[in-house]
């Protein structure tokens, strides 16, 4: 046991050394709207949504446009907009069901034990919710973007005591398509707005230049110009086109969570031209690229 733990402490260590284990820096981005990112309008309107149940309906409409509202990029009114997001929504009936399977067990009756059948209790439920939307501009109708999303649930709760406890323990029919409106409403959100996304970079080793791992320990470290200042030094001495690449990445890394998001992708741009067969840096540049466009062209999007 002691040994273990001594080996542990080792890989421990041998991971803050920068030489074998990866470092990943995590920050909040933007994101462009999944299914209209070539299009950009800053006000939208949301008709009420039709639905075979119209106050699930309104409930959803209410939902989308708070979060697009929390979102914080595009207007939300009841007046003229630039675009109109309008949809049908469908729910399924709630399919229950209660089955029971024996099985073998023993139980004990004034001390003495005996074999007997017992039961295992399952309650499930299944629904299945749609939702069809288009997004199209007020002045002259065109559309957007027009697309569906579907939620099947399936769930099972289990008992050994009995089928009412199983059923005690499910959750109501109400709860899950409140549920399942809220998923139903982020996927919506996130089709038609820009929205913020968690975002998870490995940043670069070095390999024969000790700026970009002090860099890295500074960025961990809440000192994001004292990194960026040791990965300068890098591009200016370095003799590696190793180093000068990682140092321009890690750059590009910092520059998108500052959501400087021209400068990033200049800066990967610059370790792509290095190495143009990196697809951790293709990967990087393409995901700054929409969005360095939409800041160009309105400012704050």
């Amino acid at each position: 046991m002691k040994n273990t733990h001594i080996l542990g402490l080792i890989l421990l260590a041998f991971c803050f050394s920068f030489t074998g284990c990866a470092k990943t820096y995590s920050f909040t981005s933007h994101a462009m709207p999944n299914c209209s990112p070539k299009y950009h309008y800053n006000s939208i309107r949301i008709i009420p949504f039709e639905s075979n149940y119209r106050h699930y309906g309104r409930e959803l409409a209410a939902l989308v446009a708070g979060g697009i509202t929390k979102e914080n990029f595009i207007a939300v009114t009841h007046h003229a907009a630039e675009c109109e997001l309008s949809a049908e929504l469908r729910i399924g009936g709630m399919n229950s069901e209660m089955s029971s399977f024996p099985y073998e067990c023993e139980k004990e009756n004034d001390g003495k034990k005996y074999k007997t059948t017992c039961y295992r209790y399952e309650f499930s439920k299944r629904i299945n919710i749609e939702i069809s939307y288009v997004l199209k501009r007020r002045e002259g109708g065109e559309i957007l973007c027009a697309d569906s999303f579907s939620l099947d649930y399936d769930k099972t709760w289990t008992s050994y005591e009995s089928s009412s406890d199983a059923r005690a323990s499910a959750l109501t029919d109400g709860g899950i398509i409140d549920a399942q409106l809220k998923k139903l409403a982020e996927k919506m959100i996130h089709a038609v707005s820009p929205h913020r996304v968690e975002i998870e970079r490995e940043l670069e080793k070095g390999h024969d230049d000790e700026n970009i791992d002090q860099g890295i320990k500074y960025l961990l470290n809440g000192r994001a110009e004292l990194a960026m200042q040791q990965w300068d030094l890098c591009i200016e001495q370095a003799v590696s086109k190793q180093d000068i690449a990682a140092a321009w990445y890690n750059i590009g890394v910092v520059k998108e969570s500052l959501f400087r998001f021209k400068d990033a992708f200049y800066a990967y741009s610059k370790a792509l031209d290095l190495f143009p067969e990196n697809s951790k840096y293709l990967k990087s540049l393409k995901k700054v690229e929409d969005l360095s466009i939409r800041q160009s062209d309105v400012g704050k999007w």
